[in-house]
């Protein structure tokens, strides 16, 4: 089976992760492990993608839970075999649908969506999470930044643990190894650029809100990204780079495509700057990607990166 990321001719990249469920990791380390009801829309799957199951190394397999046997194929059954066979389709149906919930004391973080997905850099990690520290009105996510001590993210990343800190001093909070994750098997892949495939050359956007530029920056890249984006450490200062999307404005046979690498704020707090970085390709009918060499390509490269910097500033708040 596989799993579909994007069509690059005819329309932007869609993300299989957005519409399944994450399984709960079955272990209990030094947090509390709490799993919540299975949700019963997802234990129905869809007709894109079939509900997924998990075997002991984490492998995908489709399969279709409560799933009733032809009535052309009758074979006798034991009233115990049944039994059993009831009982291990409940416990996947909760290991699918269920996020884990990591809490310590009154800190709680909820992984809901973690993929490992292949990538030309090898397997990378999709990480969708809620997080909650009350009391406090910062926390330092490692890898991403500072960030409001309540919500949620989605990105990818190489990390093998989230890592939550105090802003000043950056002790340790929180820390959740991330495991079991789903893998995505087939052809499925993820395309990064690599920060050398992005020019010295950056457009400067400002912010000038007294929230956190972060939360802004995941809500506008997600969108406009559908496909995601990593975060990073680039000079030893947090990035984030996103997967490329198709340029609206390129008429066929001709296609673009654009990616951008942010740099945030160290503090990204009222009154503070951005800077962001933007690599295009283009293409035509039955070729392969290259550098932008055409005037309306890179009209359009343009028109796409002005509008996302004034999205990330928010202006229209």
């Amino acid at each position: 089976m596989w799993l579909r990321l994007s069509d690059p001719v005819t329309k932007r990249a869609t993300r299989p992760w957005a519409a399944a469920s994450s399984p709960c990791n079955a272990e209990v380390t030094r947090f509390k492990l709490l799993c919540g009801k299975p949700n019963r829309q997802s234990l129905q799957g869809s007709m894109n993608y079939p509900i997924m199951s998990t075997s002991s190394r984490g492998k995908v397999s489709p399969t279709v839970v409560g799933h009733r046997p032809s009535s052309a194929v009758k074979r006798p059954i034991r009233q115990h075999a049944k039994g059993w066979i009831l009982a291990c389709t409940a416990v996947a149906a909760l290991l699918i649908s269920s996020p884990a919930v990591m809490a310590q004391q009154d800190a709680v973080v909820r992984i809901e969506r973690h993929f490992l997905i292949g990538s030309p850099r090898g397997p990378i990690r999709l990480l969708a999470f809620r997080f909650d520290f009350p009391g406090r009105d910062k926390v330092d996510i490692k890898g991403l930044g500072l960030a409001p001590a309540r919500g949620a993210f989605q990105y990818f990343t190489l990390d093998d643990k989230l890592e939550f800190r105090e802003t000043e001093t950056r002790r340790t909070l929180l820390t959740v190894p991330l495991k079991d994750p789903v893998e995505a098997m087939g052809r499925y892949s993820v395309i990064l650029p690599a920060p050398t495939d992005f020019s010295p050359a950056f457009r400067s956007g400002r912010w000038e809100h007294n929230t956190s530029f972060l939360v802004r920056l995941d809500e506008v890249l997600n969108k406009q990204f559908p496909s995601g984006y990593m975060v990073l450490q680039l000079a030893g200062a947090n990035a984030v780079v996103t997967t490329y999307h198709l340029l609206d404005g390129v008429r066929e046979p001709l296609y673009g495509r654009v990616a951008v690498l942010v740099e945030p704020p160290v503090d990204a707090a009222h009154n503070t700057t951005f800077q962001v970085r933007f690599t295009g390709q283009e293409r035509r009918s039955h070729t392969d990607w290259q550098e932008v060499s055409s005037k309306e390509v890179q009209e359009a490269v343009n028109q796409d990166i002005n509008f996302l910097v004034s999205e990330l500033e928010d202006r229209g708040r």
